[in-house]
């Protein structure tokens, strides 16, 4: 669809009155994705952000992800707790702090066996150990 006329409409729908809460909500959950789709990544991911719920962090995610916006998109799969896709985002940009972090709620053994390869490629042989471990590849964690 039109996604630039379609912010005006959203915009114009919010009407920041108390006993339209849900249609309010409704207004931005719309904007959200569409400030994403304009190119306007800032204000959907700032607006995806402030709202309750996990759908819309994850919905504006696979956007963000399908523009290879990957820092954005980490961190609203991450926001989502989409722990597999946020630590695959977080990989293409080599933010290896980040996946380790969220590493522990990752539960596809590919994603420990390519985080276990980069931190092997700098030198990082315990963390690329228990990575490999994890991943189920003990001849590597060797």
């Amino acid at each position: 669809g039109d996604s630039s006329s379609a912010v005006k409409f959203y915009e114009q729908g919010i009407t920041k009155k108390e006993k339209d809460a849900q249609h309010d909500q409704k207004c931005l959950v719309g904007l959200a994705r569409c400030y994403i789709k304009v190119g306007e990544i800032k204000k959907g991911v700032t607006i995806a952000t402030r709202l309750p719920g996990k759908e819309i962090k994850e919905e504006c995610a696979k956007l963000l992800e399908a523009l290879k916006q990957w820092p954005e998109a980490a961190e609203l799969f991450e926001k989502a707790e989409c722990w597999d896709s946020a630590a695959i985002a977080y990989i293409k940009i080599k933010n290896w702090i980040k996946v380790g972090d969220i590493l522990p709620n990752v539960t596809t053994p590919k994603i420990h066996s390519m985080y276990a390869k980069a931190r092997e490629s700098e030198g990082r042989y315990k963390e690329a150990c228990a990575a490999y471990m994890k991943a189920g590849e003990w001849e590597n964690a060797i």
